[in-house]
């Protein structure tokens, strides 16, 4: 045994080293909760892989085989019809410039429209010739009409004149 001479009082720990103590147990202590949480997610994550994997390898039944079928079926349909929407061509403007275009002393009685090269056959009668001639300049003289171009003419069963015209539009004219 040692003998003190001089008695020495016990050294004291610093405050922080007791705190730092304590911080560092509950640092391990939350880094083991932590680690079983996502050992139990994990777990539970990979059991509903295998469970959807399981799922997936079943063949399908005779009814989800038709059901599939028919949602293509559908689908391409949609497609089909959107493709079509997408192409239709606002031809109400069309009217509402011939509309304003009609001589007063003509009628039109069939129109065709053809779409894809933005033309209109006209189809009428004038009460004469004049009537016709000055439809012709309402016709050319409008700035959303391409060309106009009398097709046929030729002197009606009840009078008057029958006429055909070939109306060129401009292609801005149809665009959204």
């Amino acid at each position: 045994m040692a003998v003190e001479l001089i008695p020495k009082r016990p050294t004291e720990k610093p405050w922080w080293q007791g705190v730092l103590l304590y911080l560092s147990l509950g640092f391990v202590v939350l880094s083991l909760l932590t680690f079983g949480i996502l050992l139990n997610l994990s777990q539970k994550a990979t059991a509903e892989k295998d469970r959807l994997n399981q799922e997936l390898a079943k063949e399908k039944t005779a009814e989800e085989v038709s059901l599939e079928q028919r949602i293509f079926q559908a689908q391409r349909q949609v497609t089909a019809f959107a493709y079509l929407i997408n192409q239709q061509k606002p031809v109400s403007r069309v009217f509402t410039i011939l509309e304003k275009l009609v001589h007063p002393q003509a009628y039109f009685s069939k129109f065709n429209f053809v779409a894809n090269e933005n033309k209109v056959w006209l189809s009428g009668n004038a009460s004469s010739f004049q009537a016709l001639g000055e439809q012709a300049l309402l016709l050319k003289a409008d700035e959303n009409i391409e060309q106009a171009n009398l097709a046929e003419v030729g002197i009606g069963k009840l009078g008057g004149v029958d006429f055909v015209f070939e109306v060129f539009f401009d292609p801005n004219l149809f665009q959204e």
